[in-house]
């Protein structure tokens, strides 16, 4: 290590860090030691010319470190943004589907076989395509493909598969008209004069102040028809609004549209 500190100081424009080693149970760990190499790879091989040492990096080897890095990349970047103060479950999807992308794109000689494996490995353990592993599809999973959609950075557009989206859609409308319809008999449901829900309260409202207590099956299907039409009006209308851009507050987002979508609102707070 004193022959490496040596030589570090030889170059300018080397900084003299200590080299990395990588650890099965630290995330990036393996990519961070690969990009200290490449970092320090004048000082590397100037010392290697200098000890005895059993084992060296090949220029094979050194052509090979900045390809892996590259297919480890999307991984790392993923760790950092997993990581952001601002981090949430909507979060998993969109970073998934970013490092499928990213892997998909690369092309580099010498690394196609392992980059093909590590896409196995992603869709075993993320698209539910081995039943023996305990991950399953995560965009089939409720609580990461609500959360996805209720996103506003993300919405349907962070989900790889449209056609699970859809069904992600499906599940949302009856959760928030569960959601609306618990909410109104507790009480606990208010709604602005501008709010696009308006138009049914008086239909809904009129059934529980009637003077019986009695109320007939073709009542109650009228306000279920109700309650989901007024779901899907408010998911119409935020799913036709533009997307918000990816570094702006999702919960902020909620707060300011509180009233124009007070039903969507109490899901994505929860």
């Amino acid at each position: 290590m004193g022959v490496l500190r040596g030589r570090q100081a030889d170059y300018n424009g080397v900084p003299g860090r200590t080299l990395i080693l990588g650890e099965k149970t630290r995330w990036s760990s393996y990519y961070a030691m690969l990009v200290r190499l490449i970092q320090q790879k004048r000082a590397i091989r100037c010392a290697e010319d200098d000890i005895n040492i059993e084992y060296q990096l090949t220029p094979n080897d050194w052509m090979l470190i900045p390809k892996v890095i590259r297919l480890l990349k999307p991984f790392a970047d993923a760790t950092l943004d997993a990581e952001h103060e601002y981090a949430c479950i909507s979060d998993t999807i969109p970073f998934i589907k970013k490092i499928f992308y990213e892997l998909n794109a690369i092309d580099e000689f010498g690394i196609n076989t392992m980059k093909n494996e590590m896409i196995v490995q992603l869709k075993r353990y993320f698209r539910g395509l081995d039943p023996r592993v305990h991950f399953v599809d995560v965009e089939t999973s409720e609580v990461h493909a609500l959360a996805t959609l209720l996103d506003p950075r993300y919405k349907t557009s962070g989900f790889m598969d449209k056609a699970k989206a859809e069904e992600a859609k499906g599940r949302l409308t009856s959760v928030a008209s569960n959601i609306f319809k618990r909410s109104l008999a507790e009480g606990s449901f208010q709604i602005n004069a501008d709010s696009p829900a308006k138009s049914c309260w008086d239909a809904i409202l009129s059934d529980s102040d009637g003077q019986s207590d009695s109320v007939n099956n073709n009542t109650i299907c009228d306000e279920e028809d109700t309650i989901r039409n007024e779901v899907k009006h408010e998911m119409l209308h935020y799913f036709a609004d533009k997307k918000i851009h990816r570094e702006l507050d999702t919960l902020r987002y909620w707060r300011m549209n509180l009233n124009l979508y007070p039903i969507l609102s109490i899901l994505a707070f929860q």
